[in-house]
């Protein structure tokens, strides 16, 4: 109840009281010999009267408690305004807390304090939004700056991954580093470690593989026919079984057989470099050493390339081998050639071969796909792979690299032997695959490169 209510309650009572004494006298105005009946109503007068004092005084009392609840209350209200205004004028991570309690607590100010809690309330609801729009972009920046800081340790880790690898040790790293934290070089090395453990997985893998292929070619080619337990075997070596019965039916089982025994040879042991052996590969010996630092670089010549000398010293010393390879159906030529993997030397020759129609090119790739590329030819942004294939990789293992490969690169050549084209003729899509023979690849290669 407001103040103005209860002075209205306090008059209209003061007037009730007057009305009822008024019309208690008015019928004995003219009838003063009756004075003792007025004083028969006068104890009816006399309560009224004092019922009229008691509520007028109840009424001025609650008029004094409402003014002071009030005053308490705008002393309540005054205080939460000057924490508002502290609380946006140093803005910290607890400003948002805040204004959002001091807010609830406003909701329930009294009636009487409606328009200026309103006021308050749009004043912290404006600097909340602010608040919040602050609290937003610090952190936008932070995860920016997470971001990049991330971003450049993992360059720095990759920069010290591919010098561990040219190196191939962990136990030093080039002055450039130096001020590279201890956590990226830790990082670099384990990354180093793990990809080592993982190529030599997969080279154990692939000549544990090659060496069940070999059993496999090998058993048929002496007995024409499958182990009795054949249906025991695992799907992969049965498969190896397969293909050398098709083979035998082609008439090429002896031939890569052979060709797996030449791979699976032992190396010769190198013998002892003689002073004389130097004088005789250059002249004298320090450009006898100088000369074969040179050739070594190499693994792959042709031999018209290098004097009977030379041929003669990285044929004994080195382990080279002599092998005669189609010249792109151009006759033969003979190479000379040091493969340290179980690679066919036909296969190891015609890749190099490839490799020298052009500057860009680049021999045995794997790229971050986990694509095995024999040769990869580039020209600005544009890349062209080279597959060298024999016609005896299984149909499943050809469909799933073809498919890759054509994602990966621009265009994509498979180089087959000509007897070999109706076999590989469904991967031709005259777009981005090609099969083609060797002189047919190297035509449209030279063509694109130019």
């Amino acid at each position: 109840m407001s103040s103005q209510n209860q002075s209205i309650t306090t008059v209209q009572w003061i007037i009730i009281g007057v009305v009822v004494l008024a019309i208690a006298i008015f019928p004995f105005i003219d009838k003063i010999v009756l004075w003792e009946k007025i004083i028969g109503h006068s104890a009816g007068l006399l309560v009224l009267g004092i019922i009229g004092l008691f509520l007028m005084g109840k009424g001025i009392y609650k008029e004094h408690k409402f003014r002071r609840v009030r005053k308490e209350q705008r002393l309540v209200f005054q205080g939460k305004i000057r924490e508002v205004n502290e609380a946006v004028k140093v803005p910290n991570n607890g400003t948002i807390k805040v204004l959002q309690h001091l807010e609830s607590d406003l909701r329930r100010s009294p009636q009487f304090l409606e328009k200026e809690s309103q006021e308050a309330m749009a004043l912290i609801n404006t600097q909340l939004e602010r608040f919040k729009q602050e609290q937003a972009r610090e952190w936008e920046l932070k995860e920016q700056t997470r971001v990049r800081s991330e971003e450049k340790r993992v360059q720095q880790v990759s920069d010290v991954v591919e010098v561990f690898k040219k190196q191939k040790r962990t136990d030093i790293i080039p002055e450039q580093f130096r001020y590279y934290g201890q956590s990226v070089i830790n990082s670099a090395k384990d990354e180093y470690t793990e990809l080592i453990r993982k190529e030599h997985t997969w080279t154990r893998q692939r000549e544990e593989r090659e060496e069940k292929r070999a059993e496999a070619f090998i058993f048929v080619l002496k007995n024409k026919a499958l182990p009795s337990n054949f249906q025991n075997l695992s799907y992969e070596v049965r498969c190896f079984y397969d293909e050398a019965l098709e083979l035998q039916r082609q008439g090429l089982l002896k031939q890569q057989v052979d060709e797996l025994r030449e791979i699976k040879a032992p190396e010769k042991r190198t013998e002892y470099i003689t002073d004389d052996d130097y004088v005789q590969l250059a002249g004298s010996l320090d450009a006898g050493k100088q000369r074969e630092e040179q050739l070594k670089k190499n693994v792959f010549y042709f031999t018209s390339e290098l004097t009977q000398n030379e041929k003669n010293f990285l044929l004994k010393f080195h382990g080279y081998k002599i092998c005669k390879v189609s010249n792109f159906g151009d006759g033969f030529i003979y190479t000379i050639y040091r493969s340290a993997s179980r690679e066919r030397p036909i296969h190891f020759c015609t890749k190099y071969l490839f490799a020298r129609l052009h500057a860009s090119s680049r021999v045995e790739i794997r790229d971050w796909y986990k694509n095995e590329i024999d040769v990869l030819f580039t020209k600005g942004t544009r890349k062209f792979a080279v597959e060298i294939e024999r016609g005896t990789n299984k149909a499943e293992y050809l469909r799933k690299k073809v498919s890759d490969l054509r994602h990966a690169y621009t265009k994509t050549i498979i180089v087959v032997p000509r007897e070999q084209l109706p076999k590989y003729r469904m991967y031709h899509d005259g777009e981005k695959v090609f099969v083609l023979t060797a002189k047919d690849a190297k035509d449209i290669l030279l063509k694109w490169l130019e």
